[in-house]
């Protein structure tokens, strides 16, 4: 798999300078560009199917309990 990333352009693989037996695996450009990108379409089809579960309503509703519960931890 991280040979296909790689190919892609998507990360590139360094040798660890502290354990020769490892790697470092960095994002490149491209590859932070498409996740990203590929955030973004989960985030968009997970809100599209919340709200046609609950509701528009119910939706925005359960988000903002959700924020209130967040800044309080």
């Amino acid at each position: 798999m991280l040979d296909a990333l790689e190919g892609r352009g998507l990360c590139q693989r360094t040798r660890s300078p502290s354990d020769r037996r490892s790697h470092i695996l960095v994002l490149t450009d491209k590859g932070r560009a498409t996740l990203a990108r590929a955030k973004k379409l989960v985030a968009t089809r997970h809100e599209a199917r919340l709200i046609e579960l609950l509701g528009r309503d119910n939706s925005e509703a359960l988000l903002a309990m959700l924020a209130k519960i967040a800044r309080e931890f």
